[in-house]
């Protein structure tokens, strides 16, 4: 399976947030690839990827709150380039109301004829994806905490390759139970990356 990813930057997306011709081959993973390959690690490629800021809204009902779009044209811009799902997180940053507009937009593309035969597996970071990097070594509480960015600072878990050695090393057995956006995430790549085999 082709898989489109789509984040904020180099945290999420490693190498692939770059232009193409600046681009490492092979593309250094960020966060979202190195995340997804503890749930699955085979069966799947990275076709190519998208920053946030980038999505080409999803036009129709265009009504509806820029982050829905934004989920909407994403899963679109997957549709049209023939992936068979999109991988993306997105920090909630304190805004109940992004978290909202970003599962409304999960919501609605499972239910348009237009956006079918794509798998989604999305979903927001609560608060950043730095608290989900915390929450990978076992300790509790960190979509709780203040300000999980300089908490990784303090750790020196900096750089983008820092991020995605401690998802290697850590991988996603030790994570709380109240990691809940996290297991939520994990949850639905594990749905649209490694189905389970029905019996028979």
């Amino acid at each position: 399976m082709k898989v489109l990813l789509a984040g904020e930057g180099a945290t999420e997306l490693g190498d692939w947030h770059k232009e193409p011709a600046w681009r490492t081959s092979p593309c250094a993973p960020g966060v979202v690839e190195a995340l997804a390959r503890e749930v699955s690690a085979g069966g799947w490629t990275v076709g190519n990827a998208v920053c946030w800021r980038s999505i080409r809204k999803y036009r129709s009902g265009e009504h509806r709150h820029a982050e829905t779009r934004n989920v909407l044209g994403v899963v679109l811009a997957a549709r049209e380039g023939g992936y068979g799902a999109v991988l993306f997180i997105r920090d909630r940053d304190g805004s109940a109301e992004r978290e909202a507009d970003v599962e409304a937009g999960i919501r609605l593309a499972g239910e348009s004829p237009d956006l079918e035969n794509v798998g989604v597996a999305g979903g927001i970071a609560t608060e950043a994806v730095e608290a989900w990097l915390l929450a990978l070594l076992g300790q509790a509480g960190t979509e709780r905490l203040p300000d999980p960015k300089r908490e990784l600072e303090r750790r020196g878990l900096e750089t983008c390759q820092s991020k995605v050695e401690l998802i290697r090393e850590h991988g996603i057995a030790r994570v709380p139970n109240d990691a809940a956006s996290l297991g939520r995430w994990l949850g639905r790549v594990r749905e649209v990356l490694a189905p389970p085999v029905p019996a028979g």
